[in-house]
């Protein structure tokens, strides 16, 4: 019985494999990212937009009736302008940084091609994702630069403030866009739904709007 399921299983992916239309595509644009902040030890912090960039290549399947599978790997930078503000003796006091973290993404997005117009299709998409720091920096507001401590490491009195970010973030992004003759144009929300933050009492998430253009390699979407 064992046998006989992995044959089969095995003849579904070959014949899926031979008959599915696969693309390959790359685009790129900005971003205008935020991070969602929260936590008794963040009392008195605001954040604001700051821009980046996302770029990187995706592949798609067809499934079937206009839907298709697609993944594939971006770079994206995120982050966002924080200030605090901390009343001492009646005065106010208040400190700013831009933390800007680089992360590999990896989406994993079930989407709808409705065709409209000759060689043109409305998409629209959604799935969760997954991604990885790996680089980034946090500017003060003297200009001082440091590169992001990635990992889980809690700020004590003896290792300089523990880590920066942890490095996983889990989300769930929701896109649209128009192709017109293998040209991409496409609107993008990801809402993160991990606490990256390491730290007790704190909570930050990612919450990342996209702007991009790109161009599909292959037969057009069905």
């Amino acid at each position: 019985m064992k046998k006989l399921f992995i044959s089969v299983l095995v003849m579904l992916v070959i014949n899926f494999s031979a008959t599915a239309q696969t693309r390959f595509g790359i685009k790129g644009g900005f971003n205008v990212a935020n991070l969602s902040i929260g936590g008794s030890a963040t009392s008195g912090t605001t954040t604001s937009p700051i821009i980046g960039f996302n770029v990187g290549g995706f592949t798609e399947i067809t499934i079937a009736g206009g839907f298709y599978f697609q993944s594939g790997v971006f770079v994206s930078t995120k982050g966002a302008k924080a200030k605090q503000s901390v009343t001492i003796l009646g005065q106010t006091i208040s400190s700013e940084s831009t933390i800007t973290p680089t992360y590999v993404e990896i989406p994993f997005n079930l989407g709808c091609a409705i065709g409209f117009g000759e060689n043109t299709k409305f998409h629209v998409l959604a799935g969760p994702y997954v991604a990885f720091g790996v680089g980034g920096k946090v500017k003060d507001a003297n200009g001082k630069t440091e590169n992001i401590k990635w990992g889980s490491e809690k700020a004590t009195l003896t290792n300089n403030g523990g880590s920066d970010l942890k490095s996983l973030d889990l989300g769930f992004n929701i896109g649209a866009g128009i192709e017109h003759n293998n040209l991409l144009f496409g609107l993008q929300y990801g809402l993160g739904l991990s606490n990256i933050s390491p730290q007790d009492n704190t909570t930050i998430k990612n919450n990342v709007f996209g702007i991009s253009v790109g161009y599909v390699f292959g037969g057009k979407s069905e």
